[in-house]
């Protein structure tokens, strides 16, 4: 047995020495998991600057948080994910809040595989039975998750695009997330 500490310890005092002010451990932390939160943000953002310079103010707001942390806000990976993925849907929302129509949500977009595409899961030990459940489910109901999630699709633009009702929507992404948590 390798006495070598496991990722989420590592993580945890990175964070710890962090709420310290060591701008090493924030170094360290940096690029133990730069990588993963960029790929949560150009997937919600897109591979843009805007994507980069989210990933710079997600260190910073982590850096900021960090005295915050406790175990009891479960692991590291999805406590920094979190605060990786509502910043990138806080910047989406407010660029699709302008007037520009290059920067609105395209609500006749097809569902295909770009939308479903959650192979970034793949590197996480606890994400075969989240694929699993969304294997099952139908395809309105992965997708709807999937794109509120992390696209922050609301249930009224989910709604338009399918052209179901909201209720019956809402419905299944309901019955769908109780069955990934029961996959956690």
């Amino acid at each position: 047995m390798s006495d070598k500490p496991t990722l989420n310890q590592q993580l945890k005092g990175l964070l710890a020495k962090c709420a310290t002010g060591d701008e090493s451990a924030l170094s360290e932390l940096y690029h133990l998991t730069a990588p993963n939160l960029l790929a949560v943000q150009v997937r919600i953002l897109g591979m843009n600057s805007m994507a980069e310079r989210a990933l710079h103010d997600t260190y910073l707001r982590i850096w900021l948080k960090a005295p915050d942390y406790t175990e009891s806000m479960g692991e590291p990976v999805p406590w920094l994910t979190s605060i990786a993925r509502n910043h990138a849907l806080n910047l989406k929302r407010a660029r699709r809040d302008t007037d520009n129509p290059e920067n609105v949500m395209d609500e006749t977009a097809e569902i295909n595989a770009e939308f479903t595409d959650l192979g970034f899961l793949a590197n996480y030990e606890d994400a075969a039975g989240v694929n699993a459940v969304l294997d099952e489910m139908g395809t309105h109901a992965s997708d709807s998750i999937v794109r509120a999630y992390l696209d922050g699709w609301s249930l009224e633009e989910l709604s338009e695009s399918y052209n179901i009702p909201k209720d019956s929507l809402h419905d299944s992404i309901h019955e769908g997330m109780r069955a990934l948590g029961s996959a956690s």
